[in-house]
């Protein structure tokens, strides 16, 4: 984690607690925020990191954390448990500037993604955001 941030290189954490982890907490977000901290380093500090699967089924620990989050395949699960407005919103409390389209492909396909994003009262500079802008910002392109 140190180097990572010596070189501001982004990590990627797959984090999606599931049944095979039966405490849903090995791949947790708040785990990875955790070891963030234990390694000495202050939130500024950070290497900028993307937590894969919105955090699984403890999406809600994003609301607090730090780093980016991805959408592939729990953004679609959210949505079809709490519905399209709910995960909307819960994007927002994420922050926009957060959030990176991504997709479980060939699991999930892209127009499933699409179609829930184009649900959803996004304006055309928050998609942009979404779909490639928070990408390329983390990854330093014009």
């Amino acid at each position: 984690m140190k180097k990572a941030a010596e070189l501001k290189i982004p990590i990627v954490v797959h984090s999606y607690p599931s049944a095979s982890d039966p405490m849903f907490d090995l791949s947790a977000p708040a785990r990875i925020f955790r070891l963030l901290w234990a390694v000495g380093l202050d939130p500024e500090e950070w290497p900028p990191f993307i937590i894969g699967h919105m955090g699984g089924v403890r999406f809600l620990e994003m609301i607090v954390g730090g780093g980016y989050v991805d959408i592939s395949g729990m953004l679609l699960d959210i949505c079809e448990l709490y519905g399209v407005e709910f995960a909307e919103r819960l994007l927002r409390r994420i922050g926009l500037d957060r959030v990176l389209f991504g997709t479980d492909y060939p699991i999930f396909p892209y127009e499933r993604y699409f179609e829930v994003l184009d649900r959803m009262d996004f304006t055309e500079g928050e998609i942009e955001q979404i779909a490639y802008k928070n990408a390329a910002k983390l990854l330093n392109l014009k």
